[in-house]
């Protein structure tokens, strides 16, 4: 038996359970982050080739093996992005416990970790795209789980993912066939142009990028985190996998050109809209926006180095948005998530956005300056302006984000009224505090991006590790 079974079988039984009890919180979250911590500890420290026993059954984790017709493959890269998945999963299930007001997001997240899991195993890729469908669709009950809240985030980016849908099916069959006739160039450039197509829209790329902005800004902060970093991280590394697997589709010269083009125009229009943003999910947004700008020049260098250090900066990424949609979603518990002198009932909550919001944006010492500086320092080499430039986008949002904390450390106005004769007096109202235990939560966060800023090998190697799988670019 195989044990990559187990890591979609398992979520799913688990998302079965974790619905069954979402009127309990403290049922259902401790089974999402059990489940999700067991499986992502034992992609890191279970070798792919040695069996282990589970439920009196050997269970071998890697090899392929074949479910209704498909192979799944588990490989070196598959185990590190599975073990991001599931690990990413875990700490927004705990941050979700405390700080999340609706219960769905426990089964809903499960069920979508299992589908992103196949998408990352299944061969060939175009079934991988119909599963990344399916995911999609079911992200949204978690993004706006509470009825009142405006779902234009949600069908906004399940607009984008289905126009995606057809350009790489049709791109699948386009390539199979340049590879049984070499001859005919047209294939390839039409194929890759749908492919290029296909993920820019699913990448949120200028100027398909107003799904990203509505989905931080209407859906629940710490759903719209694990989106972006765990949906947003498998785009990624499917994108990889189509390159690794159509190796055609970068042998145009022009390639290095229009990733660069992109993602400079996606950080540029990323960072100049966070400037001017005051509501931090919508800043986060484009600030997300920045970092897959950077991400798209970085891939455009064509070098292995540039791969690994991509990969770092989704690593990073997703510890950056876990905190800052933590801090988002602590604000949103005691007031308008804008609203001035809300830091002073909600300090560390405050603390936890600032210090998620400096990561993302790479300012040091959070744990997205290495992979930031890491890649700024490769394309100096080649192209100086374009650093210059991806630089003082990354500076849009931190603009936005201290006139945001300026905002909220601010006092609040004061409302001045007469009181009429025989008037009682006012009554006071209690002002709701932070829980200690979320307080401990947000703090070991906080402590550790700082902590991986200062010591950033543990995430370099894993992105090293799965970089090296793909070898499209060579050594």
């Amino acid at each position: 038996m195989t044990g990559m079974v187990l890591f979609l079988a398992l979520p799913l039984i688990a998302a079965a359970l974790a619905y069954t009890f979402r009127q309990w919180r403290n049922v259902s979250f401790p089974i999402a982050v059990g489940v999700s911590l067991a499986l992502g500890l034992l992609l890191l420290f279970v070798p792919l080739d040695q069996p282990i026993t589970v439920l009196g059954r050997e269970v071998v984790l890697g090899g392929a093996v074949t479910v209704l017709g498909r192979e799944l493959v588990l490989g070196t890269a598959a185990q590190t992005a599975l073990a991001f998945l599931f690990l990413t999963g875990a700490g927004l299930f705990l941050l979700a416990w405390w700080l999340a007001p609706e219960g769905l997001l426990s089964s809903v997240g499960l069920a979508l970790l299992s589908l992103l899991g196949g998408v990352l195993l299944i061969r060939p890729l175009i079934y991988a795209a119909l599963l990344f469908q399916i995911a999609a669709a079911l992200s949204i009950l978690a993004l706006h789980a509470d009825p009142r809240s405006p779902v234009r985030g949600g069908l906004r980016y399940l607009t984008f993912v289905v126009l995606a849908l057809p350009g790489l099916m049709v791109s699948h069959w386009m390539l199979d066939m340049y590879a049984v006739t070499p001859d005919q160039p047209g294939l390839l450039y039409g194929a890759a142009a749908l492919v290029g197509f296909s993920f820019a829209l699913l990448l949120g790329v200028v100027p398909f990028h107003p799904w990203v902005p509505a989905v931080a800004r209407d859906g629940a902060p710490l759903a719209s985190a694990l989106l972006f970093s765990a949906s947003g991280g498998t785009v990624w590394f499917l994108l990889l996998s189509y390159l690794q697997t159509y190796p055609w589709l970068v042998s145009d010269q022009r390639w290095v050109a229009v990733l660069t083009a992109l993602g400079v125009i996606t950080a540029i229009v990323g960072g100049l809209l966070g400037m001017t943003q005051r509501g931090p999910g919508a800043l986060m947004g484009y600030a997300v926006m920045v970092d897959t700008g950077l991400l798209l020049a970085g891939l455009g260098q064509s070098s292995r180095t540039g791969v690994d250090l991509t990969v770092a900066l989704v690593f990073a990424r997703s510890w950056s948005l876990a905190l800052m949609g933590a801090g988002l979603a602590g604000l949103r518990l005691h007031g308008d998530e804008a609203q001035p002198g809300l830091a002073r009932r909600a300090p560390w909550s405050t603390v936890a956005l600032a210090v998620g919001g400096l990561s993302l944006v790479g300012f040091p010492p959070t744990v997205g300056f290495a992979p930031h500086w890491g890649l700024y320092r490769l394309l100096f080499h080649a192209q100086p302006v374009v650093t210059l430039l991806l630089m003082l986008a990354s500076a849009g949002p931190l603009v936005g984000l201290l006139r945001l904390l300026y905002r909220l450390l601010s006092r609040p106005p004061r409302i001045v009224g007469i009181r009429e004769e025989g008037e009682g007096e006012e009554e006071e109202v209690p002002v709701r505090t932070e829980s200690p235990a979320v307080v401990v939560v947000l703090l070991l966060l906080a402590a550790g991006a700082i902590g991986l800023g200062l010591f950033p090998t543990g995430i370099m190697r894993a992105a090293a590790r799965l970089g090296a799988s793909f070898t499209i670019w060579g050594p």
